[in-house]
């Protein structure tokens, strides 16, 4: 904060608030002190995303004003939409972090109609999501598009499916936006879906192949394809990879052979929890020569191997 005061503009204007005799002038300098002020503000506290403030109930004096009623673009008093004090916010936000819940879809789906919103996002570079699958979760590609940036360096998606009944379209589709996304700094891409959820590996595998410059990438799902297997393996500068799959065929041929040549060639990290064969398959295939640490197991059963290199 000590920031803002050393601003030369910021001392004179307080000093002009203290003698100036009509407070309604007076209101209008200190919200443009505040705007002044906002972006530093957000300079100091570097990843707090204030979106989620708004999740809630937004209240403006002793008068309430819910987001979430068919009146939440008119603010009381005369004031400013809800959704335009949200774009503003959304200038400094850097990173996202929210539960994709009912309340969290209405207000999802009342800021993709809201253009502002997006275009004000030049900062945002994560996106964390967490959702249970319910019959009233918004669709998958509103979801994404509405807050997608070219800058996007971080993706987290976590699905539940409460219900064997609900349709996993909400994911597919969210997947597939990504997946159909121009997003050239995309470094980082964790993806869990469990319950019914699971994710079709197909979806999987094109959104894989359509951000080659990944260097970091979680996988938690049912099972993958030997396909999926084989774009990880090329993926050209991959150096963290952590897989979990909960569930998997007792048999099933192997996904990768000698043959098909080594890859990995940047892998670092290994962190991957399946089934034998294919955790034999994925050490045989390691070209890196840069490997400090990787972890392994059965998915059936406790820890079998653990290391670090050179130890």
């Amino acid at each position: 904060m000590h920031r803002i005061w050393a601003i030369p503009e910021v001392a004179t204007t307080v000093l002009r608030l203290l003698e100036w005799p009509d407070q309604a002038h007076m209101a209008r300098v200190c919200r443009g002190l505040w705007e002044m002020a906002i972006p530093l503000i957000w300079e100091e506290i570097y990843d707090i995303s204030v979106f989620t403030a708004f999740l809630g109930t937004t209240k403006d004096d002793s008068e309430g004003l819910d987001i979430f009623t068919d009146h939440s673009s008119v603010a009381p008093h005369g004031g400013e939409p809800v959704h335009d004090r949200l774009a503003f916010h959304a200038r400094f936000v850097r990173t996202m972090e929210f539960t994709l819940d009912s309340k969290a879809c209405q207000v999802v789906q009342l800021l993709s109609n809201t253009p502002s919103f997006n275009e004000s996002l030049v900062k945002l570079k994560s996106l964390d999501i967490a959702a249970d699958l319910r019959k009233d979760t918004i669709d998958g590609t509103i979801l994404f598009r509405t807050f997608q940036t070219h800058i996007m360096t971080r993706i987290r998606i976590s699905v539940n499916s409460v219900s064997p009944e609900i349709p996993a379209e909400p994911l597919r589709s969210f997947v597939q936006a990504i997946a159909t996304s121009h997003l050239p700094v995309l470094q980082s891409f964790y993806i869990e879906s469990v319950g019914s959820s699971s994710i079709d590996p197909f979806y999987l595998e094109e959104v894989l192949r359509a951000h080659q410059r990944l260097q970091e990438v979680e996988i938690i799902t049912a099972d993958c394809t030997p396909e999926t297997l084989e774009i990880l393996k090329n993926l050209p500068v991959l150096r963290d990879l952590r897989l979990r799959f909960w569930h998997y065929p007792a048999e099933r041929s192997l996904p990768m052979s000698p043959t098909d040549g080594y890859g990995f060639r940047h892998l670092v990290r290994l962190d991957i929890r399946c089934d034998l064969k294919t955790i034999k398959q994925v050490l045989g295939s390691i070209e890196s020569d840069q490997m400090e640490a990787f972890k392994m197991s059965d998915a059936r059963g406790p820890l079998t191997i653990q290391g670090v290199e050179g130890s």
